[in-house]
């Protein structure tokens, strides 16, 4: 997997894209407030005060998940 995986949050939702590519590789989640890339993991905090932990896949160009909720 070449370039960094990062997000940007738009219209409260994630966006996945990465360094050296153009374009959103995935959308995912609702009602986002703010997000960030840890390892191989995407942490989603909501406007409800939750928090979603989303796995990025071995290929680096989506997520599933969320395979934790916090709440």
């Amino acid at each position: 997997m070449s370039g960094t995986n990062f997000v940007r949050v738009r219209n409260g939702q994630c966006q996945l894209l990465r360094t050296g590519t153009s374009g959103v590789l995935h959308t995912f989640s609702r009602n986002v407030d703010n997000a960030i890339v840890e390892g191989d993991e995407v942490i989603v905090n909501l406007r409800n005060g939750n928090t979603e932990i989303w796995q990025i896949n071995s290929s680096g160009r989506s997520v599933y998940g969320p395979v934790h909720i916090y709440s």
